[in-house]
């Protein structure tokens, strides 16, 4: 073998093997480097059978401490350590999953047939109650209405569609059901209605609070009468004492004393750090945080004032990080709501707000309807420099503008854009309410929602078309009056009816002008020829009440004046809650006894004609009011409620002899209060109060309680009115000055249920106060209440449809010689609705 061929085979040098190692050793390094990189992780968890998300599901990485939690649309994103991280993700009801970090852009997760452990809860035993009560006691710091000031922007989308996991495609059979396709099909390419609104909301504590509609879209509908504002499906927050979803209220879970109604398990944790500013403490430092995952529900199942769900709670500061609750009644109605929080500097502010719907009573090929609510702040700003001028007064602000918004604006604030089945319904469903003309159908309903059938420029009032009350007994009528379709300043109306009792028409015409749309300063001229009840209170702003409005005597009063008036007047809306009005009038009013409960052999007419001033003023702070195209509505009633009445009256010389013959100044005034409260019930007050200056007035202007009895109904028995002395006759009390108390409290249904049958409990007690100084007035059966009146009732009610009974007993200085003369027996009815 030649030596150049032994030369290729030579061992290799020392230098060359240190440099092939250092090589592969620096690939190592690089590998290992680049392995061990932190990595940004985003993906979603959804549920394995049907791809629901899953929201506020624990993703912990494994081994570690750290890890997040996905929001309401079941999105997350986290940094691990390195590629090759692993992830757990967990939730309560499904089956922990374990996969590799970069497997988790979609984690799907099984279903677990759980079954809840058994606990016995004690004070001290249990560690999740002790952080529920940590959370109770921290409320008013977390809450976000409790700061001074806030600022938002939110996106809000509401869908109604049908449960297509639920419909069966096939019969009883197994042959293919040509309905239920059709509807899949329908289904999978439009909703049945889709709603979306972008809002702006400014909140300064105790003074301003207004959300403004920037834009709204109604599929089938063109009008801006009103929009969907996300948290009138549910509160922006989950700190009140009471939860409202839908109107309906609960007892809050971490509420005062919530430890009575609900139990409590830590479900999962998540270990963590966050960062804390103490007021006062200097420097910023960080404190560990674990999140707890704690499941609540009901002690007693069959509660329907009680929810169940699952609440997130951070140890650092004991606030809300998730909460969800879920709800259900048993007409197959069921609510599940949630809510997403996130920390601005050290204050948790709501992000995201869920609120799911389903109502099997009402269905499409037995599927049940369902309704998809989705409400996301942005643009959030913790205490700004906010100018009350700035703000308007009402709760909605809501103008034309907000309909005509590009697509442009509307991509700014969507979270994801539409769909295809959502572009889908808006192009149908608009299709379909312009060729059925949906828009005239929402006023029709709007319109029927205010006791009116709307057709065109003119509204008939249903209130007109039939009364019931002791005088007329049966009264027909109809009452017309145009509406803002007719026109934004001018509103002309006028009515006519026939009392068979009485025999006499009554009838009236009035016009109201207001200078700008929103109606807030008013003209008006009216005349008519009525009747009413003598020495009642007359509140020209109170609303007028409906045919099945029970709040008032007026259907057992016996003793009425016939009056025949001219007013003009002038109404200013001061601000939203507060209503006066200025009137001037000439009236004749009849003073008739012909149907006094102890008419007299000859019966008298008393004639008065003058003149008169009033002012009017209603207040009540706590209503809610919405501004729009429609002028001013209020869209909530709250309480308290003060209205003040102040009339002074002078003679027509003119006419003669006449009954009125002095000036006299007329005075009312009333509050209302109710408290409502879950745990004991609700409260109701209403205070009166009336003066007349004029010791010597005829019958017409003195003041009368409000009484509820008819003397002549010797059988004691007849239909209950909340707020009225239910054993005092009618009219029995004529005075100069008055007071009187009526206080009602409603016991909770659950203390009285019975499988599910849920009567009530209603207690009611009146107290009244009044004086009459002229001993004259006793010759006709009138007399004094110095010593006072009192009486109380005793209610059973929602016996079967909002119906129910009552007895009530009068008693103390004004007791009746024979003793079944003070006991009544009433009929009671709270409508439904």
């Amino acid at each position: 073998m030649p030596k150049q061929s032994m030369c290729t085979l030579r061992r290799p040098r020392l230098r060359e093997k240190i440099s092939l190692l250092a090589a592969l050793l620096f690939g190592q390094l690089c590998s290992f480097a680049q392995s061990a990189a932190p990595v940004e992780v985003s993906g979603r968890v959804v549920d394995s059978k049907d791809l629901s998300p899953i929201p506020f599901a624990y993703v912990l990485i494994e081994g570690q401490k750290g890890g997040t939690m996905t929001d309401i649309d079941g999105l997350f994103s986290l940094k691990v350590p390195d590629a090759s991280s692993k992830l757990t993700v967990s939730y309560v009801g499904y089956k922990r999953k374990t996969l590799p970090a970069n497997q988790a852009s979609v984690v799907k997760l099984e279903r677990a047939e759980e079954v809840l452990d058994d606990i016995v809860i004690t004070a001290g035993e249990n560690p999740a109650l002790r952080i529920i009560r940590q959370t109770e006691k921290h409320r008013a710091q977390n809450n976000p209405l409790g700061l001074e000031s806030f600022q938002y922007s939110s996106y809000n989308k509401l869908l109604l569609t049908i449960n297509v996991d639920s419909l069966k495609t096939e019969d009883e059979q197994g042959q293919p059901d040509s309905s239920a396709i059709a509807t899949k099909r329908f289904i999978d390419r439009s909703h049945l209605f889709l709603m979306e609104s972008i809002t702006e909301r400014n909140y300064i504590k105790g003074s301003r609070d207004n959300e403004r509609v920037l834009a709204s879209r109604i599929s089938g509908l063109q009008r801006a009468d009103f929009a969907l504002i996300g948290t009138q499906l549910q509160s922006l927050s989950f700190y009140p004492d009471e939860l409202e979803i839908l109107f309906t209220r609960f007892i809050n879970p971490i509420g005062p004393g919530a430890g009575k109604h609900y139990w409590y398990q830590i479900r999962d944790s998540l270990i963590g750090n966050i960062t804390l500013d103490p007021e006062g403490a200097g420097a910023a430092i960080s404190v560990p945080d674990t999140v707890y995952g704690i499941e609540f529900a009901p002690i007693d199942p069959n509660r329907t004032d009680l929810m169940r769900g699952y609440l997130s709670i951070g140890s650092a500061d004991w606030s809300l990080r998730n909460a969800k609750a879920q709800v259900e009644d048993t007409s197959g109605f069921s609510i599940k709501l949630q809510q997403r929080y996130e920390r601005f500097g050290k204050t948790w502010f709501t992000t995201q707000l869920l609120t799911d719907m389903e109502l099997s009573a009402v269905s499409v090929n037995k599927a049940p309807l369902v309704g998809i609510g989705r409400t996301y702040l942005s643009d959030i700003r913790i205490n700004p420099e906010l100018v009350k001028k700035d703000i308007p007064r009402v709760e909605l602000s809501l103008d034309d503008a907000s309909t005509k918004r590009e697509d442009e604006f509307w991509q700014r604030y969507r979270t994801q854009p539409l769909d295809s089945v959502e572009r889908g319904t808006y192009t149908f469903i608009d299709s379909v309410g312009q060729e059925l003309n949906l828009d005239r159908w929402v006023m029709f309903g709007q319109a029927l929602f205010e006791k009116k059938v709307r057709l065109g420029s003119i509204d008939f009032e249903i209130n007109r078309l039939l009364r019931f009350n002791v005088f007329e007994l049966v009264r027909l009528g109809a009452g017309l009056r145009t509406n803002r379709q007719f026109s934004t300043r001018w509103t002309l109306g006028g009515f006519a009816g026939y009392g068979f009792g009485d025999q006499a028409w009554k009838a009236g015409l009035d016009a109201r002008f207001s200078p700008a749309p929103d109606g807030v300063f008013s003209f008006g001229i009216a005349w008519k020829q009525e009747i009413e009840v003598t020495g009642a209170a007359r509140y020209a702003l109170e609303r007028e009440r409906g045919l099945l409005d029970f709040t008032n005597s007026a259907y057992t009063a016996e003793l009425y004046d016939r009056i025949q008036r001219w007013t003009g007047d002038l109404s200013w809306e001061i601000l939203p809650n507060v209503h006066t009005r200025l009137s001037a009038s000439w009236e004749v009013r009849i003073n008739s006894f012909d149907r006094y409960f102890e008419p007299p052999e000859n019966p008298v007419e008393l004639r008065s004609t003058f003149y008169s001033t009033s002012f009017d003023l209603h207040w009540a702070p706590a209503d809610r009011y919405a501004q729009g195209p429609y002028g001013r509505r209020r869209i909530r009633k709250g309480y308290p409620v003060w209205d003040v009445s102040l009339s002074y009256a002078t003679p027509d010389i003119s006419a003669g002899q006449q009954a009125l013959n002095e000036n006299v100044l007329t005075a009312w005034a009333q509050y209302q209060m109710l408290w409502k409260n879950l745990r004991w019930g609700d409260t109701r007050l209403h205070v009166a109060a009336g003066a007349v200056d004029l010791g010597n007035a005829p019958y017409g202007f003195l003041l009368a309680a409000n009484s509820n009895f008819r003397a002549s109904n010797p059988s004691r028995f007849g239909l209950g009115s909340p707020m009225s002395f239910e054993a005092m006759v009618n009219n029995e009390f004529m005075l100069e000055r008055i007071v009187q108390v009526h206080l009602r409290h409603d016991a909770p249904g659950r203390w009285t249920k019975w499988g599910s049958w849920e009567p009530t409990i209603g207690l009611a007690q009146g107290i009244g106060l009044g004086w009459l100084n002229r001993n004259s007035d006793q010759t006709i059966g009138f007399k004094s209440m110095d010593s006072g009146y009192f009486e109380t009732g005793l209610e059973l009610n929602n016996l079967f449809s909002g119906s129910g009974v009552g007895i009530y007993y009068r008693y103390g200085a004004y007791t009746l010689p024979e003793p079944i003369d003070n006991w009544a027996f009433k009929l009671t009815y709270a409508p439904p609705f």
